[in-house]
């Protein structure tokens, strides 16, 4: 048997090594593009609880006032 016969199986280290940067390139871009959305949606989700215990005060208070008037009118 020859060499000439052989067939080559497999890749190449030259081969691996590119698809090994594709694939790193490509996460690298994924996660700058995952961080450029998750930046505003906590920013979002920030602003949503502060209403939210701004909400809570405001039926607090009224509340309160309600039933210290209550009280007064008795």
């Amino acid at each position: 048997m020859t060499t000439k016969n052989i067939k080559n199986q497999g890749f190449t280290l030259v081969e691996l090594l590119i698809v090994i940067v594709i694939i790193a390139i490509l996460t690298v871009v994924s996660l700058v593009a995952y961080n450029g959305f998750a930046k505003p949606s906590k920013r979002h989700l920030l602003l949503n609880l502060l209403l939210m215990l701004l909400l809570r005060k405001l039926s607090y208070t009224t509340r309160l006032r309600a039933s210290t008037q209550l009280a007064w009118q008795t």
